[in-house]
């Protein structure tokens, strides 16, 4: 998961230099391909993992607060900051604040999947 949390910060860096249909789009969209379908399968089994199965209500409903903020305050930063900036500066913003939130994982558990799954 570590892993796709950067393939995904390495993606960003690469919005600057889209200025139309080319090669920087064609690398764009294939590195948001391969990190997306990694990472949100790994994501949901992980949580859904680490998660207590008599609070997982309220524990999503935490999760998703906190993500309807930072869906809320994010666009205002990041167009704020290419305004004032420019993009390479605002994407590698995001690119460095996403690379940074790997940092919580490094600390989380390891969590291995079940060698069976008796009933599936």
């Amino acid at each position: 998961m570590i892993a796709d949390v950067l393939l995904n910060a390495v993606q960003f860096p690469t919005y600057a230099a889209v200025h139309g249909l080319g090669w920087p789009l064609l690398l764009n969209g294939a590195l948001g391909a391969v990190a997306s379908t990694l990472y949100w399968p790994s994501y949901h089994a992980y949580f859904a993992s680490i998660g207590d199965a008599e609070h997982r209500g309220h524990q999503v409903g935490i999760r998703e607060a906190v993500s309807t903020v930072i869906g809320i305050a994010a666009p205002l930063i990041g167009a704020w900051l290419i305004l004032t900036a420019g993009p390479i500066w605002m994407f590698g913003a995001v690119a460095a604040v996403e690379a940074l939130s790997v940092l919580p994982l490094l600390a989380a558990p390891n969590v291995m999947p079940p060698r069976e799954a008796p009933g599936a």
